[in-house]
């Protein structure tokens, strides 16, 4: 059997596999201690989550009816949405990397593939919109969600919403959480946690000695803040931007991330031991960025372009 054969017979096998598992693996809605699943205008949540088409899952036109269906529906949404969070429900990789390599006829009888990863990181979306009216257990429920996350970006897009971030007074946990990600494998992830709990107010953690070592590592050296935009920069789930701007929103981010870690530094001067005190004033400040420079330049951006989960 020639070489081309047997691509061919390969690709056939993945996609009735495919076909097989696809009810296995696709969302089916959950029933919540015995009830039934909430509607909303006739149709279960998961419809309103995905939309009629999965190739447009990313786009306004799904989002934009899912957001209207979870703010009617307010926390009644919550255990849909945590459930989405908490278990596996997209493809797998090999579907996903079989169906890039499909020839056309084939993808059209296909389901479109939807990584696990992705699913997770529009449903954080969707929480953070409904942020501020869950309650602590609610909030606390999504924080013991993130240490099975096995993707640094959908850590970094946790840690990077804004909404959810100012909860920490209602969620006890929280405040643990970041401490537990303070020693995470990967460094950008570090900086980001030590930022977090920085701009918290958590002047007098138990972690402070270990957040100002973080933190310094990160201003002073290039690594951990190349590391931490790889994961977390705001066009990491972009396209990368065509011509010259791509280096220019580089730079751009880098700036921001090392005032941001210049302000978090200046929130824990208070407890900062002499030594540490004397090593910060030796430290340049950052230079704001000019908004100018790039925000006029970057209109052309699609915001409908797929997820780099």
């Amino acid at each position: 059997m020639s070489k081309r054969h047997q691509i061919a017979l390969a690709i056939c096998i993945v996609a009735i596999v495919g076909v097989i598992l696809w009810p296995l693996t696709s969302l089916r809605e959950p029933v919540y201690d015995g009830k039934h699943p909430v509607i909303y205008k006739g149709k279960p949540l998961e419809a309103w989550f995905y939309g009629s088409n999965p190739r447009l899952f990313f786009s306004r036109r799904t989002m934009q009816p899912a957001e209207e269906a979870f703010r009617a529906l307010g926390t009644n949404a919550f255990p849909f949405l945590l459930s989405t969070l908490k278990h596996n429900r997209g493809n797998g990789a090999l579907y996903e990397k079989a169906y890039r390599i499909m020839p056309a006829w084939m993808k059209n009888r296909l389901p479109y593939p939807l990584s696990s990863d992705v699913i997770k990181a529009i449903t954080l979306d969707y929480l953070e919109g409904m942020a501020r009216n869950l309650g602590s257990e609610q909030l606390d429920a999504v924080a013991d969600s993130v240490p099975s996350f096995h993707n640094p970006r959908l850590t970094m897009h946790f840690l990077s919403s804004r909404w959810l971030r100012e909860m920490y007074e209602v969620a006890p946990r929280w405040p643990k959480l970041h401490r537990k990600l303070l020693n995470d494998d990967d460094p950008g992830i570090r900086l980001e946690a030590a930022m977090c709990l920085a701009e918290s107010a958590f002047v007098s953690d138990p972690d402070k000695p270990r957040l100002f070592s973080i933190l310094i590592a990160g201003l002073q050296g290039k690594a951990d803040r190349k590391r931490n935009l790889e994961i977390g920069g705001h066009y990491h789930f972009r396209q990368p931007p065509p011509g010259g701007l791509g280096e220019l929103v580089s730079q751009h981010e880098d700036k921001a991330l090392q005032t941001r870690i210049w302000s978090a530094l200046e929130r824990l001067k208070p407890c900062l031991t002499p030594e540490e005190n004397a090593r910060l004033s030796q430290v340049e400040r950052p230079k704001p960025n000019e908004p100018q420079q790039i925000d006029s330049r970057i209109h052309f951006i699609s915001p409908d372009v797929d997820l780099h989960y």
